[in-house]
């Protein structure tokens, strides 16, 4: 990468500069040895996993398939029976506005269970 960089500081039009979406910058990191920037970078599991890929769309969706939607999802959360490793959901989740990673994984725990009975098998499966 930073072969590339500089061939294209130099005026050269190196194969591979654009296909790989790099810009001409000077990376603060090329005089660190032993570096791997992208290691440094870590995931935000709350916004990527939980809230985007859970709730944005893998819940969003499943819901939809749902003839009485969040209702009847608000239904099933809230007739959970109580576990000590599970949070009871007594209002259900459709009109929590804001979540944390645990409200997100406990959620996520039961979703199969929620959408046993309530939706098409083909949509559990892809779930």
């Amino acid at each position: 990468m930073l072969n590339l960089i500089s061939k294209k500081a130099s005026g050269a039009n190196p194969q591979g500069f654009n296909e790989q979406q790099l810009r001409l910058v000077d990376p603060f990191w090329k005089d660190l040895p032993y570096c791997n920037i992208f290691n440094c970078f870590t995931p935000d599991l709350l916004h990527q996993l939980h809230k985007g890929v859970f709730k944005d769309h893998v819940a969003n969706w499943a819901t939809q398939t749902i003839n009485r939607g969040d209702d009847e999802i608000d239904e099933c959360y809230q007739s959970m029976s109580l576990h000590p490793d599970l949070r009871h959901f007594k209002k259900g989740v459709s009109l929590m506005t804001q979540c944390t990673g645990n409200e997100f994984k406990n959620m996520e725990k039961v979703f199969l269970g929620v959408l046993v009975g309530a939706t098409d098998p083909q949509v559990i499966l892809a779930v």
